[in-house]
């Protein structure tokens, strides 16, 4: 059974050049594109969400904890001072 980097790999390329091809006939813009590559590789790495070892979900609550700090900080920076 194929690895977390391996579905990332494939998924990238397959969704990649999908997209590529879906941009150069016309039907996407410039934004569609970006967003049909990014749904693709996260939908690639769907299979991996399940392991018991899961790099997805790891990964996943490390960049949601990441980006809810960054909220706070952004939220409350009049109030706070530099050194808090």
């Amino acid at each position: 059974m194929a690895n977390f980097n391996t579905h990332l790999n494939v998924a990238f390329m397959v969704s990649g050049t999908l997209s590529l091809t879906v941009y150069k006939a016309g039907l996407i813009d410039d934004s569609g594109f970006l967003v049909c590559v990014a749904l693709g590789t996260i939908g690639g790495l769907l299979p991996d969400l399940d392991s018991d070892n899961s790099t997805p979900i790891k990964l996943g609550f490390n960049i949601t904890s990441f980006i809810f700090a960054f909220g706070l900080v952004m939220h409350w920076r009049s109030e706070l001072s530099l050194l808090a």
